[in-house]
């Protein structure tokens, strides 16, 4: 009877394996595309930030319309005022929570995504919006601004890329009557 042959895994074998130049390359190529898809992962949330801005700027201002309908005036933000009155949830101003379209026009507020001192919302009545990136004090009841700051204001049509002033900061989306 015939022996069945055996394989040699001694010093004659082949041997597989990666050379440390190898494994280099591997480790830079799986650094670099980790790198894209960061970069790529943190625009795309920037820019859903910014979608939420203008989506809660637009839902209030459906509600500013219909208060005005049966008031024939904006509202206040809970502040004693007869034209000019504003409010932030950055701190500026009154409380954006005390904005009087709530509860019986709009629940809750909306909140900025980020809720930080960078970002925010804030309205302004006795103003109204003078072209793309400016307003002027008209001290009627009849008139408003609301702005925001985005993150990525080149990427959005109607935004101001290069910012206005308003509330001691530079905002670059502004939106009313």
């Amino acid at each position: 009877m015939k022996r069945p042959h055996m394989i040699s895994f001694g010093h004659h074998a082949a041997r597989s394996a990666f050379t440390l130049v190898e494994l280099l390359v591997v480790i830079a190529i799986i650094g670099l595309l980790s790198t894209v898809a960061v970069v790529a992962t943190s625009t795309a949330r920037a820019r859903g930030r910014d979608a939420k801005r203008i989506g809660d700027l637009k839902q209030v201002r459906v509600v500013l319309d219909l208060y005005y309908s049966e008031n024939s005036a904006y509202p206040t933000c809970g502040q004693a005022c007869t034209t000019y009155c504003d409010c932030t949830t950055v701190g500026w101003g009154g409380s954006w929570a005390n904005l009087e379209i709530k509860p019986t026009y709009l629940a809750n507020m909306p909140v900025d995504p980020t809720n930080t001192a960078a970002y925010g919302y804030f309205y302004a009545r006795g103003y109204k919006v003078n072209g793309n990136c400016s307003y002027t004090n008209t001290n009627s009841p009849s008139d408003y601004i609301l702005a925001t700051n985005l993150e990525n204001p080149a990427s959005i049509s109607g935004s101001c890329p290069g910012g206005f002033s308003a509330w001691g900061r530079t905002l670059n989306f502004i939106t009313g009557s």
